[in-house]
Order: C-alpha cells, then structure tokens, then sequence
C-alpha cells in the first residue's frame, strides 16, 4: 500500500527580480514526499531543485515571488502566517544543509547552538545539555561531550554534517529536507551519513533529499524526480528512473558519472624524464610529545604526462603531501626533488624560482579566488609575481582563457558572476599561466554536479596531452580516480598504504583500508548498491 504524502508541492512557481521584470525559474512543479519514503529531487546546478526546496520553507528573500501551493499535511506554507511558519521550522520540518561550516554560526560552540534550536520548539527535555549529548551520540558522534564543547572549526566535515543531522532531527520532524548531504565528504563518511538519513525514513520521517550524485540517488532514495530548467522532466521509482529511463537529459546525467575503470594493466609511461621524487618525506606539526606526524615515510616519483591519483579520507595526509610539493609545507623529514633539485635543502630564493613550475588547483575556487578582483588579474597573479611586463601578461591571460575554453572576455568578469564550472576552469588556467611542470590538484571536481565534472576531467586530461606537465590529483572519489590515473596511491593516517596501477588497486587491493574506501563508494545502479550494502550490515567487504 502507497504511504501517504505528507508534503504536497503543486503548481509551484519562482521568480527572482530582474531588471526586465521577475524573471521565473521554476515552472509550475508538482511533488509528493510520503511518511517513510525518500524523494531524491536530481539535476544539474541552476536546474531549480534547491531554489525548490528552499520554497517548502519560504526561505527565500522578500522580493522572490513564490506561487502554487506547498502543503504540509492540511497546512500551505505558503500562506500560513509567521508565527505558524516558526513553529513548523525546525519541530515539523528540519533542515540539513549543503555546506556545514557556514551553516553554523562561528562563534558559537555546537552543543549551544542545538540547545538553542530544542528550546525554540519546547524540546529541552529535562537538562538540555544532556539532551544534547544523547542526540550526538545518535547520529554517530564519538566523545559527544568533546562535540558539544568544540566550535565549528574544530570539527571534520562529517562531524559538523552528523551535527547538523542531529540538530534538524533533535525535534523528531515529521518532514527532513537534506540538500546535498554529502557533498565533498569521504566515502566511509558519506555511506555513514546515509546509514542514518535511511534508518531516519525506516522511522517514518519523510525525507527530501536534493543532489546530483547519482551513486547517493541509488543507494538511498524510493523515488526520484528528475529537474531540468525549473521544470521536472522524470519521475518515478528509483528501480525505474535510474535503470529505464525515459528522458533523453536523464540518460545524460546518468552518462557522466563517472565509473571504476576495467580490469586491465596500463602501458605506462617508463621513458617519460621524472618531474617529482619523495623519498621518506615527512610532516611533522608542532614538537616534542604533542607533535602532529601528519605524513610519515612517503616514497612515490612521478613522469612528464603522467597523473598520479592519491585518495584517502579526511585527515589521511594526502592534502599535506601535496602542500609540500606545492611549497606550501616545508617537509621535517626525508627528501622532496623537482626537476632533481632537492626542495628541502636549497635556498629560498631557488625554491621560490623552482615552485614557479608548479601550479595547484584548489576544491573551492569560490574561496580561493579573489571576489574583489576580475578573475583576469587573478590569473595573472603568478605573472606579475615572476616579473612578466604588462603586455605580456595580458596577452597570455588571453591565451590560458581560451585553453580552457573560456572566452578571452571573461577576464573582465568576476567570481561570482561565473558557474561553479567556469570557476573551476578559471582555477586551470590560472595553475597552467606560468606552463609548470607539476599540477596538483585538490580535490578540483568534487562539488561539481557530474556533467561539469566530466567536462572538467576532460579539459584536464586534453591539456596534459597538450602540454605535457605531471598531475598529482588529490580526491577521495575513486571512481574518478579509475577515469584520470595512470597509478593511485592509497593513504591512511599519513603511511601509502597501497600503490600501484590504477586498474591493479582498484579491482584487486591487497590492502584493507582500501577494500574498505572500495565497498562504502556508491554506484549508480540501485540492485548492486542494495546488495553491497546488504555486504556492509553483514560485516563483509568487497
């Protein structure tokens, strides 16, 4: 028997102010979530599903037009009046962020902030901080009272996205709209953030939940409703909508995930002159019995066209080794050449003039592109800063622009004004401006809806064609390892734990950290992400 729809979304409209007039993004769309059951709402960014969702609440500025009807139960959210509306917000409907640090407020500590929200809605039950604690530990969190007492910045991404579950569910809403849950999280992190979304629906709570990431679709929603330019072009069961689609723009996103590669051995490239040697490079933080070994006896090269993927969780050590190619981090231990020049004993002015061959793409070129300046002079950053003249440096921002398919134009433009794709493009450009000889890139594509990820990959792997440089390509994705890599090293707890060719590590890991890393990464296939789920629960791996 169908369970009920306990959120009916019908004929509903947006329309964000423009100078031509309201200028409407979201067409007329109708949604049912039921007590129980788990709606994915799927599409590519600016598609509509998040200005949707945020329309449940009426989260949106004053000057938004919001039409239709949004009904919770017998209530139109739509209409109900404000002191209605607070009551709903946080008791009836709780809310799970895409990006937790800035949903949280900085100042703040975790365990106040929730105790916060329990006492707007009368649900302090007894001492509150206790409630608090019993709440963290629901959802996972190890030493709840350490939680509590941190503030946000002292926290993990998955701490803070289990915290923030905690807080939105610390009413027992009857609704949970969770948009992009999982969004940049490790695999072992993500499958445990959807343990807890699915036993939330086992519960009856509705669940909405907005993504783009196909492998999270299988693996946790009953139904799905695909968005495409405000409107919804496909709906149906998860079984149906991701194993028979109907809609041309559905087998699209469904295209572009990426998926592990083949078993096969790679050619390699022997003959190609070595850029980058790690021998028992280390990174201690801090001295004495309190220092930090945030990487230990790292031994990995690297050759001219050659992409090295190294993956591993939150914490592993992988973003630290490649701050210390990148100069970023002076290694405490061991030896660091490029081109076969020691960057660990050369003086600083040589260092400085050698790490001008290597560019570094960033996760988040919102955050690490100047918003106060076109992006235009952020390329030409690296230029100035290696003394190339005015005229010099224009022409060759123009050129980089055009490499990665960006119009020259664009330079003139700034970061907000761009797509979270062309961001990341302008980030490209702005590693490959001084033509170096090492790229690392930090998990450059993981917040990317999968179409502009597989673009990104692509322009990558034709501009390394191109030009020829070494790629260390730091992520935790391994499915988008298997589709850049030659060689993937495996870190845990700053140790390469495994290292080989990418097809050899991927389908035959000797080691189990990296069985593990393999079984929590989802698929996008509902039949084969229930069944290695079913391997999970059972204590199996594989």
């Amino acid at each position: 028997m169908t369970a009920p729809a306990l959120l009916r979304i019908r004929g509903l409209t947006v329309a964000f102010p423009d100078r031509a007039g309201p200028r409407e993004v979201v067409h007329g769309i109708d949604l049912d979530v039921r007590r129980g059951r788990v709606l994915a709402l799927v599409g590519e960014s600016g598609s509509g599903k998040s200005v949707t969702a945020q329309s449940v609440l009426r989260l949106h500025p004053p000057d938004v037009r919001v039409g239709g009807r949004v009904l919770l139960g017998d209530d139109d959210l739509l209409t109900v009046d404000d002191a209605a509306l607070r009551a709903v917000r946080g008791a009836r409907v709780g809310t799970v962020f895409q990006e937790p640090m800035s949903a949280w407020n900085p100042v703040h500590r975790i365990g106040r902030q929730i105790e916060e929200a329990l006492q707007a809605h009368g649900r302090a039950r007894g001492g509150s901080a206790g409630t608090v604690r019993e709440l963290l530990a629901s959802v996972g969190l190890d030493a709840p009272e350490r939680v509590a007492a941190s503030y946000p910045h002292e926290l993990s991404g998955g701490q803070l996205q289990r915290a923030m579950i905690a807080m939105a569910t610390g009413c027992e809403p009857e609704l949970l709209i969770a948009d992009e849950p999982t969004t940049a999280l490790d695999v072992t992190v993500q499958a445990g953030i959807l343990d807890l979304l699915r036993g939330l629906a086992a519960r009856g709570t509705a669940v909405l939940l907005i993504t783009h990431d196909m492998g999270v679709v299988a693996d946790l929603a009953d139904d799905v409703a695909v968005m495409h330019d405000g409107r919804v072009v496909e709906r149906g069961p998860v079984e149906e909508v991701l194993g028979a689609p109907r809609e041309a723009y559905t087998r699209t996103l469904l295209a572009a995930v990426p998926a592990l590669p083949e078993d096969r051995s790679a050619a390699g490239r022997p003959d190609a002159r070595e850029v980058v040697r790690l021998e028992q490079v280390g990174v201690r933080y801090g001295r004495g019995p309190g220092a930090v070994h945030a990487v230990r006896g790292v031994d990995l090269s690297l050759r001219q066209g050659e992409t090295l993927g190294l993956v591993g969780e939150s914490g592993s050590g992988k973003s630290t080794l490649g701050r210390a190619l990148t100069g970023l981090v002076r290694p405490t231990e061991g030896r660091a050449t490029l081109g076969g020049t020691d960057l660990t004993t050369s003086s600083r002015a040589r260092r400085r003039t050698l790490l001008r061959e290597v560019g570094i793409v960033f996760q988040d070129p919102s955050s690490s592109l100047n918003p106060r300046h076109p992006v235009g002079r952020s390329i030409a950053e690296p230029l100035r800063l290696a003394s190339v003249p005015g005229a010099a440096a224009r022409a060759r921002v123009a050129e980089v622009l055009s490499s990665v398919d960006l119009d020259p134009g664009f330079a003139t433009r700034f970061p907000h004004q761009l797509s979270g794709g062309q961001r990341q493009r302008v980030a490209i450009a702005r590693a490959l401006v001084l033509r170096p000889r090492l790229v690392v890139a930090d998990e450059p594509t993981s917040a990317l809806d999968v179409s502009v990820q597989a673009r990104v990959l692509a322009l990558l792997g034709r501009l390394q064609d191109e030009l020829g440089f070494a790629c260390l390509f730091i992520t935790h994705d391994l499915a988008v390892v298997g589709a850049v890599a030659d060689r993937v090293a495996v870190m845990h707890e700053g140790v390469i734990v495994e290292h080989g060719e990418t097809a050899q590590v991927l389908h035959r890991p000797e080691h189990p950290y990296t069985a593990g890393l393999l079984a929590a990464a989802p698929v996008a296939d509902p039949q084969q992400q229930r069944a290695r789920r079913e391997k999970r629960t059972a204590g199996l791996v594989g």
